[in-house]
């Protein structure tokens, strides 16, 4: 069946506090993923800004392209790492090129034991995603490696989860996005070298702290569509176009003790 989700309705006027960041100003835009099958990169690519949320409903496996974690058993854990029951952990052995790997279950934690995850263009066209997580609650991404998707790691309507200690780079569109997910956390991640570094869309109530972004073509940290209660705090945005950034009525957002500082057009 169908599920669909109620977007919440946000007042118009920007609010946020800013302590004790320095600064130098930014600026919004939005596009959407959607889950993949067997289909051409480049047709997934035109389908990303049309599908809405929730319009599919999370898939407990995605056939083919994606290896799929879930529990109790842990699903294509065994064909890329190992799986450890009693922590529901999935532990990289090696480096993956050309595969997604998708987190189907809840309470998981993927830990890239410091291997990459590298994606293979198609015709030019990068995967859609490096890590996709749909739905879930509690799963923790760390120690890993990113590059060379469209979107390094993509979190839709989930809850309670941490992004915590990856390398996220050379990504088209954004390093990592968060489309109606709330009370999640990303840290201590470096993000560089995409669209926009880290990008909200219509989350709240989520904590970016620690994080380094970089050299990002449009916004180092982009909190878009409605965004709001989210902290951002002690954050390095540096050398990107913009540095920080709120728009699409996003509001009652808090920064602090950010370094912005380098970046082309505006700090925050």
């Amino acid at each position: 069946g169908r599920r669909s989700f109620t977007r919440m309705a946000f007042p118009r006027p920007m609010a946020f506090a800013l302590q004790g960041a320095s600064v130098n100003p930014s600026h919004e835009r939005q596009v959407a993923q959607i889950p993949i099958r067997r289909i051409h990169p480049l047709a997934l690519a035109l389908l990303l800004a049309f599908v809405p949320s929730g319009a599919l409903m999370a898939q407990p496996c995605v056939e083919g392209i994606a290896k799929c974690i879930t529990e109790p058993a842990g699903g294509d854990c065994a064909s890329i790492g190992t799986w450890k029951a009693a922590t529901r952990t999935c532990t990289l052995s090696a480096d993956l090129e050309g595969k997604a790997i998708q987190i189907a279950g809840d309470d998981i934690t993927l830990d890239g034991n410091g291997h990459a995850l590298m994606g293979m263009p198609v015709d030019g066209v990068p995967q859609p995603f490096g890590i996709y997580i749909e739905q879930r609650s509690g799963v923790t991404v760390r120690n890993l490696a990113i590059r060379e998707f469209q979107v390094g790691i993509e979190l839709r309507s989930s809850f309670r989860c941490t992004l915590a200690s990856n390398t996220v780079g050379e990504n088209k569109r954004a390093g990592i996005e968060m489309l109606e997910s709330n009370d999640n956390r990303i840290e201590k991640n470096t993000v560089s070298t995409a669209g926009d570094g880290i990008l909200l869309k219509a989350s709240a109530n989520n904590v970016l702290d620690g994080n380094l972004v970089e050299w990002n073509r449009n916004s180092g940290i982009l909190l878009n569509m409605g965004s709001t209660g989210n902290t951002v705090s002690k954050n390095t945005a540096r050398l990107n176009a913009g540095g920080i950034a709120l728009g699409g009525g996003s509001s009652r957002n808090s920064l602090r003790d950010n370094d912005v500082t380098g970046n082309a057009h505006l700090g925050i």
